[in-house]
């Protein structure tokens, strides 16, 4: 028998096929009609419309944050879009479409957004990326030898607090010649004075040298007078984070008395900060 075969709304007769696409802009009900001279049979289904949203942004971080000058930092990112998305980076780097990570290697303080925009709208994140600085201690404030100190010779290496000044430097050439070390005895200490220029003060790393490494307490001064303890390394290069907003320029480090040979306490070859610009 004949048959026609139509769906409404919006579409009409589609008697010679077996599929047709709609593009509703609010959910519809469509209904299918057949008829023949036999009858009438109709059957609905549903379209659901749904509001087109922005992009999401997951995730925007910054590995590390903080970064010495020169060195780079890699964002990464995750955003989730139902429309096709452009995703761009300021200042800057511009457009990451397609990406998922860059590095950069800012000189300053510098706080990127991420943009991501789709046709139903932006959505931002921030993430900021501190460039760092190192300085080592330039200024020997007192040196108090442990018992029993080094018991290399007075004018042999490691019985002089200026070897600890500067960058790390120790060079081992045997027993009581080695150099760019100082030896500081059992409970022995020294404090150092730094040239701070830094904005803010963020870590203190000790470094130590010597096969029999030693235990010591690291604290730190503003003034030189009154002195915070700021943690305890079992012994080798140690870092210490420090109290945020705090500016240093003296460091003490304490040895931790459990020693012994012939070099008994830490063997200090420098100790740096790293703060902000």
């Amino acid at each position: 028998l004949p048959v026609t075969i139509t769906i409404t709304p919006d579409v009409g007769d589609v008697s010679d096929v077996s599929s047709t696409e709609v593009s509703p802009t609010e959910t519809t009900t469509y209904t299918l009609t057949v008829e023949s001279d036999g009858g009438v049979d109709t059957l609905t289904t549903t379209v659901t419309v749904t509001d087109p949203t922005p992009p999401n942004i997951t995730s925007f971080t910054a590995e590390p944050s903080f970064i010495e000058i020169g060195e780079t930092s890699i964002l990464s990112w995750e955003v989730t879009s139902d429309l096709p998305v452009t995703i761009t980076i300021t200042p800057g780097v511009g457009d990451v479409s397609g990406l998922n990570n860059v590095g950069v290697s800012p000189t300053e303080v510098t706080t990127y957004t991420l943009i991501a925009t789709n046709s139903a709208g932006t959505n931002e994140a921030n993430i900021t990326i501190s460039p760092t600085r190192t300085i080592y201690a330039n200024e020997v404030i007192e040196f108090v030898a442990g018992d029993p100190p080094n018991s290399c010779n007075a004018l042999a290496a490691g019985n002089d607090p200026n070897e600890v000044l500067g960058e790390p430097n120790w060079i081992s050439l045997g027993t009581c010649r080695s150099t760019g070390a100082l030896t500081l005895g059992c409970g022995g200490n020294i404090t150092l004075g730094f040239d701070n220029t830094l904005s803010e003060s963020l870590e203190i790393t000790v470094f130590e040298i010597g096969a029999m490494v030693d235990g010591y307490t690291v604290l730190v001064s503003s003034d030189g007078i009154n002195f915070n303890d700021v943690g305890t390394s079992t012994g080798g290069d140690s870092t210490f984070s420090l109290v945020s907003g705090q500016t240093i320029n003296f460091v003490r480090i304490v040895d931790g008395e459990e020693c012994a040979g012939a070099n008994p306490g830490a063997d200090i070859d420098a100790v740096a900060i790293i703060g902000l610009d």
